[in-house]
């Protein structure tokens, strides 16, 4: 599956996408003039000028789409649509990940749903969604706001790659990272408990809030899958303080690049924005993917040192 921008020219298809996918919710509400079902192809067209458009798409076949445009620093997230024969297989999930991503830097976001679509409901909770309010349209129907707040600090992009600030919501998806059995071996590592993760990723969020940044979680544009994490870290090394570059990304999606891309990204950051002089990078000896990312970033092997009694190479590079 791909995930990318809409033109007007798909205006058409996922309107009648749109038009199948919300029957059934017309029908569970007894209401056949709900507006996904009313709106003309001109209005769909007319959306193109003030959103921004995903779609969905599967060997050439469209099976879904979510549009949302920033409204006072919030990101209104609307009409996520899949195709009925293939819900429940995570494409809206991607969806919702896919179009937060674009809108990384929003203050926070907000979508809205009927309150008997349970699977709706049930979706948007799952991903960080808390609900916030109730409006009743009319005698069929009642609709549930949700929202969820927007996490700060700078936004890194890539041609593949967004890399966003880490966020508590986070957790499912890093956590297939850590229950990889092939990215726990480079590590020599058990796969993580839910609560070792949950203790990981409140470490990080700590971090990034003492420091305004740290470990970015990695969002793949074309899948809209969140597939690991690529930052930095102050870490005490030989009584001194000094910035790590760290990865780790699912194994599925290794031999593609995306580490090296990930990494340059956040090396420049470094030298930039973030104004450090010098950066390092532990390696487990042995990890020779690692290695060949650090060295692809210009970083170059300084000594080999002991860390818990297991022998790590420490690769640096400076502005």
């Amino acid at each position: 599956m791909h995930i990318q921008p809409a033109t007007v020219a798909d205006a058409e298809p996922i309107l009648a996408l749109q038009k199948l996918a919300y029957a059934s919710e017309a029908a569970l509400y007894g209401d056949p003039t709900i507006p996904p079902l009313t709106q003309t192809l001109d209005q769909m067209r007319a959306e193109f000028d003030r959103q921004v458009v995903l779609k969905a798409v599967v060997d050439g076949t469209l099976v879904g789409s979510v549009r949302a445009h920033l409204h006072a620093g919030t990101c209104r997230i609307g009409r996520l649509i899949v195709h009925p024969t293939v819900q429940g297989r995570g494409i809206g999930t991607r969806l919702i990940t896919a179009i937060e991503a674009r809108f990384a830097t929003a203050a926070g976001f907000e979508l809205f749903t009927g309150d008997r679509s349970l699977r709706n409901l049930s979706l948007y909770e799952k991903l960080g969604y808390r609900r916030t309010r109730v409006e009743s349209l009319n005698a069929h129907t009642t609709v549930v706001f949700l929202e969820k707040p927007g996490q700060p600090g700078p936004v890194l992009e890539t041609e593949r790659l967004v890399l966003r600030p880490m966020r508590a919501d986070d957790l499912a998806a890093l956590w297939r990272v850590f229950t990889d059995p092939r990215v726990m071996a480079a590590f020599a590592s058990e796969p993580f408990t839910q609560a070792q993760m949950t203790t990981w990723i409140d470490r990080n969020l700590a971090h990034q809030a003492e420091h305004g940044w740290g470990l970015f979680s990695l969002v793949l544009k074309s899948e809209g899958d969140l597939i690991g994490d690529c930052g930095l870290e102050w870490m005490t090394l030989d009584d001194s303080s000094v910035a790590e570059l760290g990865y780790d990304l699912r194994s599925d999606v290794w031999g593609r690049g995306l580490a090296t891309e990930a990494a340059r990204a956040v090396r420049d950051f470094a030298f930039g924005p973030a104004g450090l002089s010098n950066l390092i990078s532990l390696i487990r000896a042995g990890n020779d993917a690692s290695r060949r990312v650090a060295e692809k970033v210009g970083m170059r092997h300084e000594t080999t040192l002991e860390r818990w009694g297991v022998p790590y190479l420490r690769y640096g590079v400076a502005r």
